[in-house]
């Protein structure tokens, strides 16, 4: 989680295009660099024209009348484990999906132990 003290006035961030689905395919990452930091609002400058601003009290989200077109990130690696996490997300989800059938009970138990899902007693046959 980001946070104001986080940035300093000329320092480099990254922007992430947003892109919705499988991201990590089409999401482009651009350098800018922090231009002015206010009391609500962090400016980012791409270049001399295109400056682009970030509301610390929505959890930095573009400032827009339209829908956001960047993401804000301290670092490349940022953004790179964010599309890690997109993309194993997308994964494991779509390997339940097609092949649930063929993972055994055990299988599951134990990603619920990792994901911290509470195993529920169904009752049914002592063994």
């Amino acid at each position: 989680m980001m946070h104001k003290n986080d940035f300093k006035v000329g320092q480099t961030v990254y922007l992430k295009t947003r892109w919705f689905g499988m991201c990590w395919e089409y999401e482009e990452i651009e350098e800018a660099t922090i231009k002015t930091i206010g009391r609500k609002y962090i400016t980012v400058a791409v270049s001399p024209w295109r400056e682009y601003q970030f509301d610390m009290e929505e959890n930095f989200r573009e400032k827009t009348d339209t829908s956001p077109t960047y993401d804000l990130y301290l670092s490349r690696q940022d953004i790179y484990d964010y599309w890690q996490k997109e993309y194993l997300l997308w994964k494991i989800c779509r390997e339940l999906t097609t092949h649930g059938d063929a993972v055994d009970l055990y299988a599951l138990k134990s990603m619920a132990q990792i994901l911290h899902i509470e195993l529920k007693d169904f009752g049914g046959a002592e063994r």
